[in-house]
């Protein structure tokens, strides 16, 4: 079985469009766990309004500003399957997708399989267009995928953006500048090896580059797919906010992984005044 992971906050609306999508799939062996870190606009709602059509279970705790590593963690401790799928709660998944993820893992049981994703446009609408007009809603209306700077430095360049991709379904051993949590499947005995996320990470990004970097240094491969691609919903969100909390992680990353970073070329090696300088890809 595949246990889906949704972290969220304050997303109910988005929430209902992603459990439409699961919903849709081919594959039914999975269980969807929301990890939820501290809500308020009344997310058990759609729990309730899809409790009959998939396997739900819902974790709540108090707020104290997002912590996704954290609240990803405390999903995975609920999860009852052998791989693990961490999904936002702003992606929806092709009908397709858990078909093939599975495909992939039973064929690769120690590989990472990274899926990708791309923008919704136009980004408001109904729960019922995703049951009854998915292809019009996916494959006629895509805006390409952008990123930070700030953030950028430390991922290189997103290979969703390049004409050669590495979503070429096969087995990479140097990858971590290029996954993304917000659409990735891993073995439940990987995860655990590895630890999990870092929940010393807090806010807005980085938390799946360091995880990357751990599970790239363990000598895991993994598997960048086209065929579990994502969809992703547009929200508000505060952008300045969001690149203050990216550059704590930056720097945060820099120190742990030094070594491993400046190998990667990400940091260069010199040290001036206890700084890391990030080299912008």
């Amino acid at each position: 079985m595949i246990s889906i992971i949704i972290p969220t906050y304050n997303r109910v609306n988005n929430l209902r469009r992603v459990f439409a999508s699961l919903d849709k799939q081919d594959f039914k062996d999975f269980e969807v766990i929301v990890s939820d870190d501290g809500s308020t606009d009344n997310t058990i709602s759609a729990l309730v309004e899809f409790a009959d059509k998939i396997k739900l279970q819902y974790y709540w705790q108090p707020n104290k500003g997002f912590r996704a590593p954290i609240v990803r963690n405390m999903g995975a401790k609920l999860a009852h399957g052998d791989y693990f799928l961490f999904l936002d709660s702003d992606v929806m998944l092709s009908p397709a997708a858990l078909s093939h993820y599975n495909n992939f893992s039973q064929a690769n049981p120690d590989a990472i399989i990274a899926g990708r994703y791309d923008w919704l446009d136009p980004m408001d609408f109904a729960v019922n267009d995703v049951y009854a007009n998915w292809l019009q809603l996916t494959e006629n209306n895509l805006r390409p995928m952008s990123f930070g700077t700030g953030l950028k430095g430390v991922i290189g360049d997103d290979p969703r953006s390049k004409g050669v991709s590495m979503f070429d379904d096969q087995l990479h051993d140097n990858y971590c500048l290029a996954l993304f949590s917000g659409n990735f499947l891993i073995p439940r005995h990987v995860f655990n090896a590895t630890g999990g996320f870092d929940e010393a990470m807090v806010g807005h990004g980085g938390e799946d580059c360091e995880f990357a970097m751990r599970l790239q240094q363990a000598g895991y491969k993994a598997i960048f797919t086209e065929l579990t691609r994502g969809y992703h919903i547009y929200h508000d969100r505060n952008q300045e906010k969001n690149a203050a909390e990216v550059q704590v992680n930056i720097e945060y990353m820099k120190n742990k992984h030094h070594a491993f970073m400046v190998s990667l070329g990400i940091i260069s090696g010199d040290v001036e005044g206890g700084e890391l300088p990030l080299v912008q890809k």
